[in-house]
């Protein structure tokens, strides 16, 4: 329990550095910083303690709306880092303190073996409280609310017209010439008339028939379509 003892001043001097930083992100938490020191200005070094903040509303002397404990270890300079409104909270809670009205804060600590806790002293908060005050803002007309999921792709629009036709190139170089190709054999070279037909023909293949397989009687060509013998 905090004791009134904190209020006295028994021969003790506390070097003192305070800073408020931003909101802590993602959360309604207050940066908080200072360095705990003896008379002599020699910093309580690895010292386990346990802390008391008050949040007071109006003045320095106004209500208290709000009070949280800690239990930390100072480092090695005496130094302590709090997020204030992450503590063991004893009444009300952080997101319901009035941060439009003027707010001072008050912070005690009781370092391990004794029974009471000592004041650091009051500080009035300023800018951090305001951005706090605007995370609960209530509006006339009802605040914006936060921005919406990405909605589908909708679907696809009618295709374009078609555009116009480009100019016709032009022409390209002409190429060089090929290489000629290897003389031919002529067809009555490789023809020689027989009454004897192919066994075992492609399609397409053709052979001069003498005249003895045809229906006429008289020599010519003979064509196989894959069916049948046709004469041509």
């Amino acid at each position: 329990m905090k004791c009134s003892f904190r209020n006295l001043k028994i021969g003790f001097a506390f070097f003192l550095v305070f800073s408020f930083g931003s909101v802590v992100a993602q959360t309604n938490a207050i940066a908080y910083q200072t360095i705990l020191a003896n008379a002599n200005g020699d910093p309580y070094k690895s010292l386990p303690v346990e802390l008391w903040v008050d949040i007071i509303e109006g003045s320095s002397n106004g209500s208290v709306v709000y009070s949280e404990s800690f239990i930390t270890t100072t480092g090695l300079n005496g130094e302590i880092e709090l997020a204030i409104g992450t503590g063991s909270a004893e009444f009300m809670t952080f997101e319901n303190i009035n941060w439009s009205q003027p707010s001072f804060i008050e912070v005690s600590y009781r370092p391990e073996g004794l029974t009471n806790f000592l004041s650091i002293g009051k500080l009035e908060m300023l800018s951090v409280p305001y951005a706090l005050f605007a995370l609960n803002l209530k509006c006339d007309d009802g605040c914006p609310g936060r921005p919406g999921d990405p909605g589908s792709d909708g679907p696809a629009g009618p295709a374009g017209e078609l555009g116009q036709r480009g100019l016709q190139g032009s022409q390209g170089d002409t190429g060089p010439p090929g290489k000629d190709g290897d003389q031919g054999i002529s067809g009555l070279q490789s023809l020689s008339i027989t009454n004897q037909i192919p066994s075992s023909p492609q399609v397409g293949e053709f052979y001069l028939d003498d005249g003895s397989n045809r229906a006429d009687g008289k020599p010519g060509f003979r064509y196989w379509d894959g069916f049948i013998w046709s004469n041509i």
